[in-house]
């Protein structure tokens, strides 16, 4: 393996997608990673669980060109959908986002010092 530059990491394309069935909705629905930046901003905001999770929605919800499919200004109308798939959703936003039991027990972990 190589050694990346600045250059290679900022040009990295390193958002993970992930298409999430939903079936009570009649099909699929795009997903992807948090940025380390909207991570900060919903570990740093506090609020409740539920507004944590739709903040989550309208950054990591998209279309196919990557773009956010929804606003802030669709908060209170997700809050009152289903949240059956919605949860599903975020289930998914959290894996790709290594906001799992597994993923934090894997960085408490000890290094290998390399040789």
């Amino acid at each position: 393996m190589k050694r990346l530059t600045r250059h290679d990491i900022l040009n990295a394309n390193d958002l993970p997608r992930e298409e999430v069935d939903c079936p009570e909705w009649g099909g699929w629905v795009l997903v992807r990673g948090l940025t380390l930046g909207e991570l900060s901003q919903l570990t740093s905001g506090g609020g409740s669980t539920i507004d944590l999770n739709t903040t989550a929605l309208v950054a990591c919800v998209i279309g196919d060109d990557g773009t956010p499919v929804f606003t802030k200004d669709d908060i209170e109308a997700l809050k009152a959908k289903n949240s059956v798939p919605l949860m599903r959703l975020v289930q998914a936003i959290n894996r790709l986002s290594g906001l799992t039991q597994e993923a934090n027990d894997e960085l408490k972990k000890p290094t290998e010092p390399e040789a």
